[in-house]
């Protein structure tokens, strides 16, 4: 009999204003000062300032980190964990995307174990030295795509190297998810496409992950389902109170989903293109997911043929024709949210990058997990298939 190895999150709650608690919260968990960590975009749009303002009513001293850049890197882990000791901190709160949440969840490591963060990536051996010995963190996101407030990963990229390393432990998972809707009300709609197409890839590739469990496996589905019939509408109406609500609890149930059943070769592929062109994390990929799919599909026929029916297929066609329209309706679903295609319609790479990116792709660990095998010449002509320059 197959064994399954779960990690779930330790408190989640979701709903509309559950943000306003988390001075109380905090104080629950005894912490005195807190390290907030975002970014300037978080503060410009007037989001930071109640959540602080409900930690200082409570009486705790913050302190603030807000130098979090999209694909951040290990010294921004490292200026924000000067921070959190030299302030005396006893606790974390982020607020913020994954690259927040991903920063917080290094700072916490850091609090209480020795070295460098660099030290605790999985290829390292991260993942036996990490242990449960941390400060409390509570995450809020403000968009709805990640899953990182429930996910057991953090991806760091390296200063030296300038690939993404994965950060990865049982006891990486935050103390507390505060997932309030009305925070990702007003989001524009290319991060509001981008973040949900990266909830949407979680939960497929989780969903057709070698790694897939009956836990995750059943997340990812609903997942997908919710997203189906959410992500437009999150898209056209931003302040749809109904479509922000299932996006941001499809988010979370995808994160859940992926940290029990892995990834695959879409994000092993998308990393490479965040760390080299600056692409949004969910808009790498969007690029790149139709085409994993298509290669993927005669690994996993059954399982593509499932996504498609939670995506509003007919349930009456064979497996085949349905593995098939998976890959049109995820399609579908892509231009219906606004968001470009091909990579050169981003910042672009070109043919002669190809073969570095795959080589680098096939140094992440997410593709391990891709139902069928990848090699440097797979990746390479995946990369290709997405629309990279010709020249």
């Amino acid at each position: 009999m197959a064994r399954f190895n779960h990690t779930l999150p330790s408190r989640i709650i979701i709903g509309d204003g559950v943000s306003t608690t988390v001075g109380s919260e905090a104080k629950k968990m005894g912490i005195t000062r807190v390290l907030v960590v975002s970014d300037k975009g978080v503060e410009s749009v007037g989001v930071l300032g109640p959540i602080c303002e409900s930690l200082e009513k409570v009486g705790l001293k913050v302190e603030k980190f807000l130098g979090v850049l999209p694909n951040p890197t290990a010294d921004q882990v490292r200026a924000a964990e000067q921070i959190y000791k030299s302030a005396g901190c006893d606790g974390v709160v982020a607020v913020g995307g994954g690259s927040v949440m991903d920063v917080a969840k290094s700072v916490r490591i850091m609090a209480k174990h020795p070295g460098d963060i660099m030290d605790y990536e999985l290829g390292k051996g991260g993942l036996a030295k990490i242990t449960a010995d941390q400060p409390p963190l509570i995450c809020l996101a403000t968009t709805s795509g990640t899953g990182s407030e429930v996910s057991v990963g953090a991806i760091i990229t390296d200063d030296k190297t300038h690939v993404k390393k994965t950060i990865v432990s049982p006891f990486v998972v935050p103390t507390l998810a505060l997932d309030d809707p009305k925070l990702t009300h007003g989001l524009p709609p290319f991060q509001t496409a981008s973040t949900g197409m990266d909830a949407l890839t979680h939960a497929i590739e989780a969903y057709v992950s070698k790694m897939d469990s009956p836990f995750g496996g059943a997340l990812a589905l609903e997942a997908i389902q919710l997203i189906g019939k959410s992500l437009v509408t999150a898209v056209k109406e931003p302040t749809n109170a109904r479509a922000r609500h299932d996006m941001m609890y499809a988010s979370m149930i995808a994160g859940i989903a992926f940290s029990q059943n892995n990834l695959g070769a879409v994000h092993a592929l998308a990393h490479q293109l965040s760390t080299e062109f600056g692409f949004a994390h969910g808009f790498a990929n969007a690029l790149m997911l139709v085409p994993v799919m298509k290669y993927n599909l005669e690994s996993a026929p059954a399982k593509y043929a499932q996504i498609a029916i939670a995506l509003g297929a007919d349930r009456k066609k064979s497996d085949a024709e349905l593995a098939k329209e998976s890959v049109d309706l995820v399609e579908r679903l892509r231009i219906a949210t606004g968001l470009p295609g091909l990579i050169r319609e981003g910042k672009g790479a070109r043919a002669t990058d190809l073969k570095r990116l795959a080589s680098q792709a096939m140094m992440d660990v997410c593709h391990v997990s891709n139902p069928r095998p990848c090699s440097p010449a797979v990746m390479e002509q995946l990369f290709a298939e997405a629309g990279a320059d010709a020249a």
